[in-house]
């Protein structure tokens, strides 16, 4: 278990120990102006790319924040999650560029495929803000088009600085609540949150419409495996009758299964042995830029990467049989169930 965690913030590092000193007054209000950095950077970038001609629907933060949580027990956020047609994905990059954001990694097969990681260092050097530019979402099956016309369809508008930034429906946040909640497994406490503010005030019927969303995205499998982390949520998708297709990958997301369990199983979905040695040999000996993102010791120079790739194949090394025994206990799950 991580004792620790290092966060880069617009106003310097903070390190996050324990829930005890997550929950203190100082770190609330470190969070809080953080928060408050992230809401203007975010209307500043809605704002310049409207400019262009650009539409986004901001996703998560102050949307979550608002819906979800009280004054009394805020919901802080680091990051910016913007959604964009994927018509203007390009467009949108080169003005980022212009705003002083480069992609986190360079590699394609190491990109999340529904969004590109943008970083920014701010101008005193004391800390990066971090933009998730998508086009699409975890656990949605649809093309990107038909995700942005949905969701850019029925959004509705979030005041926020004194501006107004299109935000997702109701509904579409609860679909990607649970989409989250997957992707972030048993083992993160946000996503997890998220999910349990989001079963205890959201009403059965309004959790109905998400759900013919998800079927509408091709997303049921994703936030049925979402819903299933929580006692609420398996009693929910009980009385609402809620039933649908399985993904082996939204399954080991969710039970947090070691990331070679989540390789194996793209290695066994990839099509075409050439794609296939390609994203096995990306995952052996990863690109300069994600090893200086995923470890420390990566970023202190050339000694100290060859060092972090000596680390990560050890630790493939030890986690290979872990992966592989999800991997077959869940394929023993799906077959006891079929």
């Amino acid at each position: 278990m991580v004792a620790s965690a290092r966060i880069e913030t617009p106003t310097g590092r903070l390190t996050r120990g324990n829930n005890r000193l997550f929950r203190s007054a100082t770190w609330r209000r470190q969070e809080a102006a953080i928060s408050l950095f992230i809401d203007l950077e975010t209307v500043r970038i809605v704002q310049q790319l409207s400019k262009q001609g650009i539409e986004s629907v901001l996703l998560k933060g102050p949307v979550l924040a608002r819906l979800l949580y009280s004054q009394e027990e805020p919901r802080g956020y680091v990051d910016i999650d913007l959604l964009v047609p994927p018509f203007e994905v390009e467009a949108a990059l080169r003005l980022l560029a212009g705003q002083g954001y480069g992609d986190i990694l360079a590699s394609e097969i190491e990109r999340a495929p529904h969004a590109r990681t943008l970083r920014r260092t701010v101008p005193d050097g004391t800390g990066a803000v971090d933009v998730d530019l998508h086009t699409s979402f975890h656990g949605v099956g649809v093309d990107p088009k038909e995700f942005w016309r949905a969701i850019r369809g029925e959004a509705e508008t979030l005041a926020i600085s004194d501006s107004e930034v299109a935000v997702p429906s109701t509904r579409a946040v609860a679909l990607l609540v649970g989409l989250h909640a997957t992707a972030g497994g048993a083992a993160r406490a946000k996503p997890l949150a998220d999910l349990d503010r989001a079963l205890g005030r959201l009403p059965d019927s309004l959790w109905g419409e998400a759900f013919g969303l998800a079927v509408q995205l091709r997303a049921e499998a994703w936030f049925l495996a979402g819903l299933d982390l929580s006692a609420e949520g398996r009693a929910l998708v009980a009385r609402c009758g809620f039933s649908g297709a399985r993904s082996a990958t939204a399954l080991l997301s969710s039970r947090g299964s070691p990331p070679t369990a989540l390789g194996i199983q793209r290695l066994f979905e990839t099509g075409g042995w050439r794609n296939r040695w390609r994203l096995l040999a990306r995952e052996l000996i990863p690109t300069a830029e994600f090893m200086r993102m995923s470890s420390p010791l990566a970023k202190r120079g050339l000694f100290g990467l060859l060092s972090a790739y000596a680390l990560r194949s050890l630790w493939l090394a030890a986690m290979l049989p872990r992966g592989l025994r999800a991997v077959v206990a869940l394929r023993r799950d799906l077959r006891r169930t079929q």
